[in-house]
Protein backbone atom coordinates (compact mmCIF):
# COMPACT_ATOMS: atom_id res chain seq x y z
CA UNK A 1 0.00 0.00 0.00
CA UNK A 2 1.66 3.33 -0.74
CA UNK A 3 1.94 5.96 1.54
CA UNK A 4 1.28 9.69 1.19
CA UNK A 5 4.09 11.86 0.76
CA UNK A 6 4.24 13.75 4.47
CA UNK A 7 6.29 16.72 4.41
CA UNK A 8 8.08 18.22 0.58
CA UNK A 9 9.02 21.05 2.12
CA UNK A 10 6.71 23.19 0.05
CA UNK A 11 9.65 22.25 -2.79
CA UNK A 12 7.40 20.94 -5.77
CA UNK A 13 10.52 20.74 -7.62
CA UNK A 14 9.58 17.55 -9.62
CA UNK A 15 6.34 19.30 -10.12
CA UNK A 16 8.00 21.90 -11.92
CA UNK A 17 9.11 19.55 -14.53
CA UNK A 18 6.80 17.02 -15.40
CA UNK A 19 3.77 18.99 -17.32
CA UNK A 20 1.23 16.79 -16.74
CA UNK A 21 0.63 14.32 -14.42
CA UNK A 22 2.50 10.76 -15.04
CA UNK A 23 -0.42 8.43 -14.92
CA UNK A 24 0.93 4.63 -15.86
CA UNK A 25 -2.09 4.46 -18.70
CA UNK A 26 -5.70 4.20 -19.13
CA UNK A 27 -6.00 1.70 -16.24
CA UNK A 28 -4.64 4.32 -13.43
CA UNK A 29 -6.62 7.22 -15.15
CA UNK A 30 -9.96 5.76 -14.54
CA UNK A 31 -9.51 5.65 -11.11
CA UNK A 32 -9.88 9.52 -10.41
CA UNK A 33 -12.89 11.28 -11.45
CA UNK A 34 -13.83 11.68 -15.77
CA UNK A 35 -13.24 15.29 -15.43
CA UNK A 36 -9.85 15.11 -14.11
CA UNK A 37 -8.86 12.29 -16.53
CA UNK A 38 -10.22 14.03 -20.08
CA UNK A 39 -8.00 17.36 -18.65
CA UNK A 40 -5.12 14.46 -18.96
CA UNK A 41 -6.02 13.27 -22.46
CA UNK A 42 -6.58 16.15 -23.85
CA UNK A 43 -3.07 16.89 -22.87
CA UNK A 44 -1.76 14.04 -25.02
CA UNK A 45 -4.49 14.43 -27.63
CA UNK A 46 -3.15 18.22 -28.37
CA UNK A 47 0.55 17.63 -28.05
CA UNK A 48 2.57 18.25 -31.01
CA UNK A 49 6.39 17.47 -31.21
CA UNK A 50 8.19 16.32 -28.26
CA UNK A 51 7.34 16.83 -24.26
CA UNK A 52 9.00 19.51 -23.15
CA UNK A 53 9.85 19.79 -19.15
CA UNK A 54 7.42 22.25 -17.48
CA UNK A 55 5.08 22.38 -14.46
CA UNK A 56 2.40 20.06 -14.21
CA UNK A 57 -1.15 21.22 -15.14
CA UNK A 58 -2.37 20.22 -11.27
CA UNK A 59 0.39 22.24 -9.64
CA UNK A 60 -0.89 25.04 -7.28
CA UNK A 61 2.29 27.65 -7.16
CA UNK A 62 0.86 29.49 -4.76
CA UNK A 63 1.19 27.17 -2.35
CA UNK A 64 3.45 24.36 -4.55
CA UNK A 65 1.27 21.10 -3.90
CA UNK A 66 -1.15 19.88 -5.87
CA UNK A 67 -4.43 21.44 -7.02
CA UNK A 68 -5.81 17.39 -6.99
CA UNK A 69 -3.84 15.95 -3.84
CA UNK A 70 -6.06 12.99 -3.28
CA UNK A 71 -6.30 12.02 -6.56
CA UNK A 72 -2.31 12.08 -7.97
CA UNK A 73 -0.91 9.27 -9.94
CA UNK A 74 0.50 6.32 -7.92
CA UNK A 75 3.89 7.31 -8.77
CA UNK A 76 3.28 11.02 -6.62
CA UNK A 77 1.87 8.80 -3.88
CA UNK A 78 4.78 6.74 -3.47
CA UNK A 79 7.51 9.72 -3.71
CA UNK A 80 9.84 9.85 -1.57
CA UNK A 81 11.15 13.45 -0.33
CA UNK A 82 14.80 13.59 0.21
CA UNK A 83 15.30 10.52 -1.84
CA UNK A 84 18.35 10.39 -4.70
CA UNK A 85 15.78 11.09 -7.03
CA UNK A 86 14.32 13.85 -5.45
CA UNK A 87 17.95 15.49 -5.36
CA UNK A 88 18.13 14.95 -8.52
CA UNK A 89 14.82 16.71 -9.53
CA UNK A 90 16.05 19.69 -7.00
CA UNK A 91 19.44 19.56 -8.37
CA UNK A 92 18.14 20.74 -12.15
CA UNK A 93 17.49 17.39 -13.83
CA UNK A 94 21.04 17.43 -15.13
CA UNK A 95 22.48 13.85 -16.27
CA UNK A 96 20.57 10.81 -16.16
CA UNK A 97 17.91 10.23 -13.67
CA UNK A 98 19.44 8.13 -10.91
CA UNK A 99 18.40 4.48 -10.80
Amino acid sequence: MPTAIEDCHGCAACCTKTPVPPFSGQSELDTIPSELAAEVIAFWETLEGPLVPGPCMWLNRAGDNCSHWEHRPLICREFEPDSTMCEWFKGGCHGNPPM
